[in-house]
């Protein structure tokens, strides 16, 4: 868990004394959404909007319909404590739809870019994830950063299912607009550009 801390402190130490505005696409348990909340959330004006269902995703072969109810409340109930146990957790947003959803909502109320920081672990379906970028890179502002969490994650049978290709297809169509910073199991991007969709 230190070294975690540590790459994670190295790669968005310099945030910790902004204004930030983060969005979790894909929050599960909570573990990264209570890392946002104790170390990028101390400015007065920050957010951290979280973005889950909770109901499970297409990569996986049983989804969470399927499993025991209770299951399913334990992983939701365990995202809560953990924002509960967070430094600012009044600060933290919970939104519990689609990242589609959120969007749509979102781009109603915002007619400019609004984030500085986008984590996205939600389905990792490469048309969910395409999409998921695709949005993610509108909604972000020039200078932000995008994080795909499991950019090398290879559980769906097929290549073209999978994250990588859609994050790379991403990638090439805004060579222009967007600098990658990390490239690991996670793929970590950011704006240079704006680009008008």
């Amino acid at each position: 868990m230190e070294h975690y801390q540590k790459r994670w402190n190295k790669r968005f130490g310099f945030m910790k004394k902004k204004n930030n505005k983060i969005l979790e696409l894909g929050c599960y348990r909570g573990e990264m959404s209570k890392w946002f909340s104790d170390h990028l959330l101390d400015q007065k004006n920050s957010e951290l909007h979280c973005v889950d269902t909770w109901e499970g995703s297409v990569e996986y072969k049983e989804n969470f319909n399927n499993v025991k109810k209770t299951f399913k409340n334990d992983i939701e109930k365990t995202f809560k404590k953990h924002i509960k146990d967070s430094k600012h957790p009044t600060k933290v947003k919970t939104h519990k739809c689609t990242t589609t959803d959120y969007f749509l909502k979102f781009f109603s109320k915002h007619k400019k870019p609004f984030f500085d920081l986008i984590y996205v672990d939600a389905s990792h379906d490469a048309r969910n994830v395409i999409l998921d970028a695709l949005l993610s890179f509108k909604s972000l502002k020039v200078g932000g950063h995008i994080v795909f969490d499991d950019y090398e994650w290879d559980k769906m049978p097929e290549n073209y299912e999978r994250p990588k290709i859609a994050v790379i297809a991403f990638n090439h169509m805004f060579r222009d607009n967007v600098k990658i910073t990390h490239k690991g199991y996670k793929m970590i991007i950011k704006k240079t550009k704006e680009y008008n969709l």
